[in-house]
């Protein structure tokens, strides 16, 4: 489904809700309606539980070291919508606000001559990542909005002639001697300034400095024909989010409306400098509605038809036949008023008679249309357009610039859809690397019972680990692989440092510092895990010889301190956030318990039970989270004692909140905060030790770590 820049479009109320069936609307491939390829949105992990792992120094204090705490914001949830309710789907563009939209096509041709089998033609893909900057409303409904493009990657399949692929976020000093390169390099920043109806619709579309030049200087064949196509006012309406094809009036679930646009395309033979205009004529239902990617969304179906308007060979003598069917779907976000995901395939069948001889083209084509990230506009930003808002035919309102009373800059509560359940089990997808980073801030106070001084404790320390995706089993589980990338411990007891590495640094004195040493060994090794169906860590592969490994050469007092570090169910720990997500859909208000055992040097083994509640929505480091809360206790399963001395845990809690975001299928960030006491009997002395630490976990798709909140 595309821009519909005539405005052409005929509603049908829902006497008979079932749409007509234009001919030739059968799906695409002969099956079903494309599915969306990719989710709304911004990953991950089988982990275990709102407890991460203990942290190296947490194990040296022999305490257990669990996720996090923070602050729980319980927001009103607006009620879910009736689907006999009618919607009014009028986009909603924020005055004040960026959106980034990444728009894909991949293309695909084959031919035929009479006589002769089909061969595969070119066939060519473009990425097209956009920020539209909203600056006005105008008087009239619409909207004044700046175009920037953010990045465009194009990849070409030209046959015997090989292939072009160039991506405007790589390092120019490296792109290939190719002219493309050159000429393609000039869209980095290039903008675009586009004036809407108050339906979405472009009334007029205004090219840049940079776009004019770039147009004026290529050729209109190959990759910048394509582009020439891309940013043509008929179809730029898609890359800007495919509002031109919203109906005119509100929607009850099963209602439909039709659309009628033209779309200028290439010649019926890739090299000839000829084009044809077509008609694409699509019936749209309102289907329903679904929390798509934690997004309450309207879904809806469209199929349709293509028709020739025009033919371009017809100038050159040629005699053409073109058909073409067109179908797809669409996630439109109620909240924002924009479309949160869109995917559609068209297939267009050409036959012509060029200088007696019958050629037939079959061309595929698939698009896809994804919100990524809303952001308000900088002060900065925003007096940058103001200035250059220069259409003058349609009247508008004064510049408002961000930070004034204006109620549509005013951030909107996250929506939640109470009885609408959601699966948050996490997503493995194999080839993906993400890297997790770790970071515990611990402090303590030890008495004894026959000293009247206490001892205070304090550390900090940092993990990072890498987790690869290594591949699916048939039973749905999946292998990852941890990699140890780097590690820092700062730990005093009474103001006086006790230990202190870094792995980045020189191993200038791990000779004289064992324990550096040992913690040395860990960098670059990699584990392996098997996860079971419901994402969740079943196992660890290698746990023994890891363990050999790092303690092969240390003192046995060191040994007996980190050599529980690489048990099983410690190192289980470490890829831990995924084993608290339940194991089917839930509502908000929903709440499942979790019981997780950790093995711990001289205190045997340590449960941690926890209730864990989905709470809601957030907008979260620019993602769309489900928020889990959970909140439990720390205790001794059992207990390792000998003649002379006891240690357990007491008044063990922990308690915190993670956020999980569908479009990656991850718990993305997390923090907890617990408090424990462990309590040492040893030679008639009680020695307790009362400890509080704060973890946060974040985990991002190929390591870019988000600032702290």
């Amino acid at each position: 489904m595309n821009a519909n820049p005539s405005g052409n479009q005929r509603s049908a109320a829902a006497s008979n809700p079932t749409p007509p069936a234009p001919a030739g609307d059968a799906p695409l491939g002969g099956g079903a309606t494309a599915a969306p390829t990719g989710r709304c949105e911004k990953s991950r992990a089988s982990g275990r539980g709102w407890f991460p792992r203990a942290g190296w120094l947490t194990v040296l204090l022999g305490v257990a070291a669990v996720l996090a705490a923070c602050r729980t914001h319980y927001q009103k949830q607006p009620a879910p919508i009736d689907p006999q309710t009618a919607v009014d789907f009028r986009p909603g563009w924020q005055v004040g606000k960026r959106y980034l939209q990444r728009y894909e096509t991949a293309t695909t041709m084959a031919f035929a001559k009479a006589g002769m089998a089909a061969v595969s033609g070119p066939s060519n893909s473009r990425t097209l990542d956009v920020g539209i900057s909203v600056l006005e409303k105008l008087a009239n409904g619409g909207f004044d909005v700046d175009v920037e493009i953010v990045r465009f990657r194009a990849e070409h399949a030209l046959g015997p002639r090989g292939a072009f692929v160039f991506d405007s976020g790589t390092d120019p000093a490296k792109d290939s001697p190719d002219p493309h390169n050159a000429l393609y390099r000039r869209l980095g920043g290039a903008r675009i300034r586009c004036v809407t109806d108050r339906h979405g619709r472009i009334e007029r579309l205004t090219l840049g400095r940079e776009l004019h030049a770039f147009l004026n200087s290529a050729r209109p064949i190959g990759g910048e024909g394509l582009l020439r196509t891309l940013l043509s006012e008929e179809t730029f309406g898609e890359v800007l989010g495919l509002v031109g094809t919203l109906p005119e009036r509100p929607l009850k679930s099963g209602e439909y409306w039709s659309v009628s646009r033209l779309q200028t395309t290439g010649p019926p033979v890739p090299m000839m400098l000829a084009s044809s205009r077509l008609r694409i004529d699509q019936t749209n239902t309102l289907t329903g509605f679904a929390n798509h990617e934690g997004r309450h969304c309207a879904v809806v179906e469209g199929a349709g038809t293509i028709s020739p308007e025009t033919d371009g060979g017809a100038r050159a003598g040629w005699q053409s036949v073109v058909k073409g069917k067109t179908s797809g779907k669409f996630w439109f976000d109620l909240r924002r008023g924009v479309f949160s995901e869109s995917t559609f395939n068209r297939e267009l069948t050409r036959k012509t008679n060029i200088d007696r001889t019958d050629r037939s083209s079959v061309t595929t084509e698939i698009s896809r249309l994804k919100l990524l990230e809303v952001r308000d506009l900088s002060a900065e930003e925003y007096a940058r357009l103001v200035p250059t808002v220069a259409p003058t035919a349609v009247a508008k309102n004064p510049p408002t610039p961000p930070g004034a009373n204006r109620s549509i800059v005013v951030p909107l509560p996250a929506i939640a859809v109470p009885d609408v359940p959601v699966d948050l089990r996490p997503k493995w997808r194999v080839g993906k690397r993400y890297l997790q980073h770790t970071e515990t801030v611990q402090e303590g106070e030890s008495t004894i019972s026959d000293i009247p001084q206490s001892t205070k404790q304090e550390s900090t320390q940092s993990q990072d680990h890498w987790i690869t995706v290594v591949k699916e089993h048939a039973d749905g589980g999946h292998e990852l692989e941890l990699e140890f990338v780097a590690q820092k411990i700062e730990s005093k007891m009474g103001g006086r440092p006790m230990v202190s590495f870094d792995s980045t640094s020189a191993a200038t004195t791990d000779r004289t510092n064992s324990m550096a040493a040992a913690l040395r060994n860990l960098m670059g090794l990699k584990v392996h895990y098997l996860t079971d169906t419901n994402g969740r860590i079943a196992s660890v592969i290698g746990a023994q010889e890891l363990r050999s490994r790092l303690t092969a050469s240390v003192s046995p007092q060191t040994k007996a301190i980190l050599g529980p570090v690489l048990y099983e169910e410690n190192l289980k720990r470490i890829v831990t956030l995924a084993d608290s997500l339940p194991n089917h859909p839930v509502k908000v208000g929903d709440s499942w318990p979790l019981r997780r055992d950790g093995a711990m040097a001289q205190m045997g083994i340590i449960q941690t039970d926890t209730i864990n509640t989905f709470t809601g929505w957030e907008e979260h480091n620019q993602r769309h989270c489900a928020v889990i809360a959970f909140t439990g206790t720390v205790t001794n399963k059992s207990r390792v004692a000998s003649a002379m001395v006891t240690m357990g845990i007491e008044n063990g809690k922990v308690a915190g909140k993670s956020w999980f975001d569908p479009a990656s299928g991850m718990v993305v960030d997390s923090v907890s905060e617990q408090e424990m006491t462990i309590r040492i009997i040893s030679a008639g002395r009680d020695i307790a030790n009362r400890m509080k630490s704060r973890v946060s976990v974040k985990i991002t798709e190929n390591g870019a770590i988000p600032p702290a909140n």
